[in-house]
């Protein structure tokens, strides 16, 4: 085992420079991307790379790189510099200063990804400081990953493949995208003679939890520990028996259902499903695809269902690994119910007319739709409630509070948007 650390020398640094002290290091006011003619900036990543491998033993060191998106401004901004070169140039002052301590290189290569860097400027490839390692990241479901490769290949150059476990901007984790990714992108590592792979895990929506994945983690290092392919078909049967004893059916079976609502739902509302939890449902565009997906939402719902009746089994003996896909079946299902909802309400409403009698208007509109007890919104204003809740509870006991605040925002937006004045009386609802 050991412990890598991976670092962003170019781009990833807004963090960094929207603090004014150190703006001005930008290439651009308050940007993304240091500035690489900047020599003040040298100083800095010395010092920071004198820090970390003074607190990493391993003989490896990442130093980022990946999806410098101010590139091509910044160089022209700075009296018209080449972006290649200017890449180059910095990626070769930074491996070398990672090379005098000892260490040897990795960065991110955005090949087919990112800022598609080496597709840009293919020069790249035989331009890398020598002993430098690149790592090709690519974490779609493909049926061909060469061209992730070709460059290297070209240039004779070893990689290491980064895989990634599709969860950053999803409900659940997509494991069916995410075992394809790995199968098939470590498949053609192997036919190129890569070094290794790096499985990945992101938060780009600032939303996951990161033990719903654990199972991606597993299987990632399975694949890259054995020669043969992983048995996908008896993956979650495999990984709950090693983990979860005397509940690993049940695991098995949350597993499997949870990844069936996340592919449901995926095709229902797109592979940025989390972003679309929050969407408003009965915006027109919105309105209109739920419309058209209304059996990939049902099925959504009843594959969450059932994770939830076999993780809540599970999930008293086994709360740490458990508790978060458990979340991840009731925010599926909530998700289901908003977009159908919308739809039931939305022609419900349209049915009605000036020759609609106050009473259907009221049971419609008043009982049905917006009722205090039971009814649709309070349905959506239950569930948005206590999902909140259990949320925070998971993020606490997996983070800090940083960006929690920002995350459970959303819950709480979804909230005031439902939540009917208290004197509201639907019975003397105007007509339509």
């Amino acid at each position: 085992m050991d412990a890598v650390p991976c670092l962003e020398f170019f781009g990833h640094l807004h963090d960094l420079f929207r603090i004014e002290r150190y703006a001005n290091l930008a290439a651009l006011p308050h940007g993304g991307d240091l500035n690489p003619l900047d020599p003040r900036i040298e100083r800095m990543v010395e010092d920071w790379i004198g820090q970390m491998t003074a607190l990493f033993p391993s003989p490896w060191f990442h130093i980022g790189l990946d999806e410098p998106w101010d590139l091509d401004r910044a160089a022209r901004a700075g009296a018209g510099t080449d972006p290649a070169k200017l890449y180059v140039d910095h990626l070769a002052r930074v491996a070398g200063l990672v090379r005098r301590r000892g260490k040897r290189v990795l960065f991110w290569a955005d090949v087919a990804s990112g800022a598609r860097l080496f597709e840009k400027y293919p020069q790249f490839a035989s331009s890398l400081p020598e002993g430098t390692v690149p790592v090709p990241w690519y974490y779609h479901a493909a049926k061909d990953y060469s061209m992730m490769l070709a460059p290297f290949r070209k240039a004779r150059i070893p990689e290491i493949i980064a895989t990634g476990i599709w969860a950053w901007e999803t409900i659940a984790p997509n494991f069916q995208v995410t075992f394809t990714n790995i199968d098939g992108y470590l498949g053609e590592g192997r036919r190129d003679g890569t070094l290794g792979i790096i499985n990945t895990n992101w938060a780009d929506d600032a939303q996951i939890l990161y033990r719903a994945t654990e199972p991606g983690v597993a299987y990632g290092a399975i694949a890259g520990w054995q020669n043969a392919p992983v048995d996908r078909a008896a993956f979650f049967r495999n990984y709950a028996a090693a983990l979860y004893g005397d509940a690993a059916a049940d695991v098995a079976v949350g597993l499997e259902s949870l990844t069936a609502a996340e592919v449901s739902m995926t095709a229902a509302r797109g592979a940025e499903d989390m972003y679309r939890l929050w969407d408003d449902p009965l915006i027109p565009q919105v309105l209109a695809r739920a419309r058209a997906h209304l059996a990939d939402l049902r099925q959504a719902r009843l594959e969450a269902e059932t994770a939830q009746e076999h993780l809540e089994a599970a999930a008293a003996g086994h709360p740490e690994s458990l508790a978060c896909p458990l979340l991840d079946a009731r925010l599926l299902d909530y998700a289901g119910m908003k977009f159908l909802y919308a739809v039931e309400i939305a022609d419900r409403y349209a049915a009605l007319n000036a020759s609609s009698s106050r009473e259907d208007i009221s049971f419609w509109l008043g009982t049905q739709t917006a009722g205090r007890n039971h009814s649709r919104i309070a349905d959506l204003m239950d569930l948005i409630t206590e999902l909140r809740d259990v949320y925070k509870a998971q993020w606490d006991a997996e983070y800090t509070s940083y960006r929690r605040g920002t995350a459970l925002g959303r819950f709480e937006r979804r909230v005031r948007i439902l939540a009917p004045p208290a004197s509201q009386d639907l019975g003397n609802a105007p007509r339509p």
